[in-house]
């Protein structure tokens, strides 16, 4: 007679339970590490000092309240017109769950209070990048200062980079 040897597997429902945080956790792990990849392009010197626009490649931005989504480097930017010659820089990633706010999707401006909001949760933001309201614990976005000439319809967005 053969002797049953019993499974290192625990099959019953908290041995199920237990294997799955556990590879929730691997899981959590790995996207911890895929964060440090960014991090360690930013400090290897990849990032944007600074990342140049014309408004007249961005036809959102011809009017007082136009809004545009913009990779600059490894920086995901909205850049909003927030009078004739002056706009706004701002993080397009929203700090409270991360949505990534962008124009007529899950961001909107509105020109007339000048405040940013993500639609995903209804978080409002200044055009400084101030949290104004929302969902509670919600940080600042980054901003970035702009430099434009009305004359040329260019300018620079300042990243604090390094060339």
């Amino acid at each position: 007679m053969s002797k049953r040897i019993p499974s290192p597997v625990d099959h019953s429902r908290r041995g199920f339970l237990r294997r799955l945080c556990v590879g929730a956790g691997g899981v959590a792990g790995t996207a911890a590490l895929a964060g440090c990849e960014v991090a360690e392009v930013r400090q290897s010197g990849e990032v944007l000092a600074s990342y140049d626009f014309d408004i007249a490649d961005h036809a959102d931005l011809g009017t007082v309240g136009g809004m545009v989504s913009i990779d600059a480097g490894v920086q995901p930017l909205l850049l909003i017109r927030v009078a004739d010659a002056e706009f706004a820089a701002l993080a397009r990633i929203c700090t409270h769950q991360a949505c990534e706010m962008l124009p007529g999707s899950l961001g909107k401006w509105d020109k007339d209070k000048k405040q940013l909001t993500c639609l995903c949760h209804n978080s409002v933001f200044d055009q400084a990048g101030k949290y104004l309201t929302g969902p509670g614990g919600v940080a600042n976005l980054a901003s970035f200062p702009v430099s434009f000439d009305a004359t040329t319809g260019k300018g620079s967005i300042d990243l604090g980079g390094t060339a």
